[in-house]
């Protein structure tokens, strides 16, 4: 999506050749350990969590962006692009950590961790590095609100690696998986590439209307069983909450 034009052969061998490194590296579990094991430290109670879903379910479906069919503005069609299908990502994004800083208020809370990053959909973007060769372009990103290198607030247009929280890439086909996969390998590892002190890196791709976590650390990654994120809307919900709260 919006990058695979401009790849010169040897980025797309070195991508290659990244992915073929990772095996016998990456751990495949089920969204719900996945979610139990890298989301424990932000999300609420199990409890708490069910009634929450519930909750962002009916007033996402209330707004008209969620519907028995799924996400109103990122559903497939023929002449779907990539661009234009899954940009819908962030306005849904934001939408939730919305909805949850409201359900923080509803309830009372104070204490509870506040949004350090944001979703922003810009294929053609590459990143700046300090580091030569740890710029990079990714279908989308959460990056974060308050830059890591000074006070001021990251500018969507002009992002630093730094300030990359976790990287996306989409592909409308399945069979489109493992481009995908070279590429979400190839941005991950120059993030961790540009700062040695980061310690990993949460990752999310889609095929389709197939959705995958990823984390990344230094030595080991791990990786969610495929969802359907139209079907399982509320396990969409988990991962936003924890990729904008815990940067």
């Amino acid at each position: 999506m919006g990058n695979g034009g401009a790849e010169t052969f040897g980025l797309r061998a070195q991508r290659i050749a990244l992915r073929a490194s990772t095996t016998g590296h990456t751990v495949q579990m089920p969204v719900k350990i996945y979610h139990s094991t890298y989301h424990t430290d932000i999300l609420p109670s199990v409890g708490e969590t069910d009634e929450l879903i519930t909750w962002v379910d009916e007033e996402l479906r209330a707004a008209g962006i969620l519907d028995d069919s799924g996400w109103r503005d990122t559903k497939l069609s023929e002449d779907a692009s990539e661009d234009a299908t899954y940009k819908g990502l962030e306005p849904i994004a934001k939408k939730i950590v919305n909805l949850r800083t409201t359900w923080n208020k509803k309830k009372k809370k104070t204490k509870l961790p506040q949004p350090t990053t944001r979703l922003v959909c810009r294929p053609r973007l590459e990143t700046k590095s300090e580091v030569r060769g740890g710029s990079m372009k990714t279908d989308a990103r959460f990056i974060l609100m308050k830059s890591r290198d000074g006070d001021d607030k990251v500018d969507d247009k002009k992002v630093k690696t730094c300030d990359v929280g976790g990287p996306m890439e989409a592909k409308l086909h399945l069979e489109d998986r493992g481009t995908n996969e070279d590429q979400i390998v190839g941005a991950v590892s120059h993030i961790l590439y540009n700062d040695p002190s980061r310690r990993f890196v949460l990752a999310f791709t889609v095929e389709g209307n197939m959705m995958r976590f990823w984390y990344f650390s230094r030595s080991h990654i791990t990786v969610s069983a495929e969802f359907d994120y139209h079907k399982n809307p509320g396990t969409s919900f988990d991962s936003y909450f924890h990729d904008v709260l815990s940067a």
